[in-house]
């Protein structure tokens, strides 16, 4: 074996390593900013409870029928970059949580039934929501780490094989 063919395939190594990290980095991405919702912190910051004079019936906090979680999906691979989005037409709250809200928002005419049973109209009307921020996404020291030593032990496999 001459210096020429170690360094071949060394290179071929590298290579097939680098090739392989974007699809790593967007399965340890999406999987750590899905385990926000279980451990409910972002980067070891707690996320606010449920506020005053809110109780839950089900589920978990950020977490009723699992649509934001679920809308937790890379939006795009490649050797470049890789970017992870949550959200969709069915979940156009996903920034809300993740940045917070504080403001005035519009709600619409709806159907309402009192505690005795009895239907009413709720006419639409403005009111202030304040939304505290549970981020969920976004650039984390944790996942750094994360991805660094994830990373290092693909090449090491791989550069071993």
């Amino acid at each position: 074996c001459n210096t020429m063919d170690i360094s071949k395939e060394l290179r071929l190594k590298v290579n097939e390593a680098m090739n392989a990290v974007p699809d790593l980095v967007a399965e340890l991405a999406v999987d750590y900013f899905k385990e926000r919702f279980r451990y409910k912190e972002f980067d070891g910051k707690e996320w606010p409870g449920p506020g005053r004079g809110y109780k839950r019936s089900n589920g978990s906090l950020l977490v009723d029928s699992g649509h934001l979680l679920n809308s937790i999906r890379p939006a795009e691979i490649s050797t470049d970059k890789v970017v992870i989005s949550a959200g969709n037409d069915n979940v156009l709250y996903a920034k809300v949580h993740n940045e917070g809200f504080s403001g005035s928002v519009v709600v619409k005419t709806h159907d309402r039934t009192s505690k005795k049973g009895k239907q009413y109209v709720v006419k639409q009307h403005t009111r202030k929501a304040l939304i505290p921020q549970r981020q969920f996404m976004g650039e984390s020291r944790e996942l750094n780490i994360i991805l660094k030593k994830d990373i290092e032990q693909l090449f090491k496999t791989i550069i071993e094989e």
